[in-house]
């Protein structure tokens, strides 16, 4: 044998000793992968959602949009989206000659879906005000979605009916730089076949892929993060921006509308300037860019004084008495109080950009800031987006199948918890998150929803008992001496409710609601006791 023919067999043992060592080792990651159950599965990608009311957006900004064509049935009613992806009436592009069209961008609380019927959102009611047909009021509002997002939606879908008003309806979560998740499929990142199989098939590929972000897996796998890299910081004041240079360009003219909390007594506006607590954030930044600003509360406060009797805000005006958004009532004195708003006349463009209120964009980038998009696993991913479509059964039966492979899958018994009580079922619930505090003890968070699920079925001996142990483990959780001091409140006297209220604040000054619940108890103490 020739010299060379020596050295070209030497080195086709050598190519083929490494080629074997390499597939060897890659079956032997591939194995470690999955015997450790190092990757999450697939469940979430590629998957074709036809009843889904939402599907994933291939516009970064938007994330998610409705469905056209999609119908839900939910208990107050049914849910249609028009050919055109809006919670509305099909409608032609072509605006008729003489008719005003007004668009109302907004998220949830503007789109109505699972709150209340079609012929009840607050557009339609505010459209049947003109019974001429002379003035249209589009729906433009999705659930989830920011400011920035809602002018990206006009720009790309709203703009084309030619509007003559829009009116944005500003809710506090606006200021989140993200859109919350709402769907439960993927594949809108354009990327090799042979990459989606092997991403399928091959847990190390997988591990890989979404380590490395190959093939923009990650993206696809953590769509808020994605989104939120698309709308960057300061959202509320980017979107408005972004506003006006729309309006001065095609000559619409603009109303902000800040959108209130309704209390059992009493309509809250919240997230005020830092200088002036009688002046709202969002006013402030709508002034900064020359567009006229109105507090929806001011409507509702006119219709609770005409009223001879006293009701709860809460209770009458929002569905199922969740504070923000409005049943058929709520939606129709909104749409009252803005059809007169429009009807007086608003400036016209063009809308003068004012000196930059360092305050307001400060207080605005502040409260996105302390609202960051957080990851989610898969499981929470699909469940949360079923619940926020209204398919709670399907949910529900997602998580019973998982739950059977493995009944002390933590994070599942979680979501079943949490499902069941937001479902009004908490006696349901107790099981669930029983098993979560027997799993977690050192999560307080776990106690006190633990003692939600007794509460609502009215054992609050049992809710009182599970706080109390979670305190014996976790003496400085500001939510366990809250919720001891809140039922403690409900009793006569209250008086033991006031160290724990107490300890709570301490402990956390800005605990939500702790320090109304303290001065409350406090005043009730300090009134004189009635004789027996």
């Amino acid at each position: 044998m020739r010299l060379r023919d020596r050295l070209n067999n030497s080195n086709l043992a050598k190519f083929l000793l490494i080629f074997f060592s390499v597939v060897a080792g890659l079956l032997l990651c591939e194995g470690l992968v999955r015997g450790f159950q190092m990757v999450p599965p697939v469940q979430a990608l590629w998957v074709e959602d036809d009843e889904a009311i939402y599907m994933r957006s291939t516009n970064a900004r938007l994330g998610h949009v409705l469905r056209p064509g999609g119908t839900l049935d939910h208990k107050y009613g049914r849910a249609t989206i028009n050919s055109h992806g809006l919670r509305d009436r099909e409608r032609e592009i072509s605006k008729p000659p003489g008719t005003r069209r007004i668009l109302v961008l907004g998220d949830s609380v503007v789109e109505g879906i699972t709150y209340v019927p079609d012929d009840k959102t607050l557009t339609r009611q505010w459209e049947a005000f003109y019974p001429d047909g002379k003035t249209e009021v589009l729906n433009l509002g999705v659930s989830g979605y920011c400011t920035r997002a809602e002018v990206e939606l006009l720009e790309t879908v709203g703009l084309k009916f030619q509007p003559d008003v829009v009116v944005v309806v500003f809710v506090l979560n606006d200021f989140h730089n993200f859109n919350r998740e709402h769907t439960v499929e993927g594949g809108v990142v354009d990327r090799p076949q042979w990459s989606k199989h092997l991403f399928i098939g091959s847990q190390l590929f997988r591990l890989l892929s979404l380590r490395f972000n190959w093939f923009e897996f990650t993206t696809e796998t953590d769509p808020m993060r994605w989104n939120h890299a698309a709308i960057g910081g300061n959202n509320v004041t980017a979107g408005l921006h972004r506003l006006r240079e729309l309006a001065n360009r095609l000559g619409f003219k603009v109303l902000v509308v800040a959108w209130p909390e309704f209390q059992n007594g009493q309509i809250v506006d919240k997230r005020t300037m830092p200088d002036n607590p009688n002046e709202l954030v969002i006013g402030r930044l709508a002034e900064m860019n020359g567009f006229p600003f109105l507090r929806a509360s001011t409507g509702f406060a006119q219709q609770l004084a005409s009223r001879n009797t006293p009701i709860s805000p809460r209770l009458d005006y929002t569905s199922d008495g969740d504070r923000m958004h409005p049943n058929a009532e709520g939606s129709r004195i909104a749409a009252e109080f803005l059809k007169a708003a429009v009807d007086r006349g608003l400036p016209a463009p063009p809308y003068q950009l004012r000196p930059t209120d360092l305050t307001a964009t400060r207080a605005a980038a502040s409260w996105g800031e302390n609202h960051a998009a957080q990851t989610q696993s898969i499981l929470n991913r699909r469940v949360a987006a079923l619940m926020i479509q209204g398919r709670i059964p399907k949910a529900e039966a997602y998580l019973k199948e998982i739950l059977a492979r493995n009944p002390n899958q933590r994070a599942a018994n979680i979501a079943m918890g949490g499902l069941l009580i937001d479902d009004k079922r908490p006696g349901e619930a107790i099981p669930y998150m029983e098993k979560v505090v027997a799993i977690e003890p050192e999560n307080p968070e776990n106690w006190v929803v633990l003692a939600v699920g007794h509460a609502g079925v009215t054992n609050q001996a049992a809710a009182l008992t599970v706080l109390q142990d979670g305190l014996k483990r976790h003496p400085d959780s500001a939510n366990l001496h809250f919720n001891i001091g809140y039922l403690l409140s409900l009793r006569d006297p209250p008086q033991a409710a006031l160290p724990h209220l107490r300890k709570a604040l301490k402990i956390d000054p800005t605990f939500p609601h702790a320090e109304t619940l303290l001065r409350g108890v406090e005043q009730t103490l300090a009134q004189p006791q009635a004789e027996p």
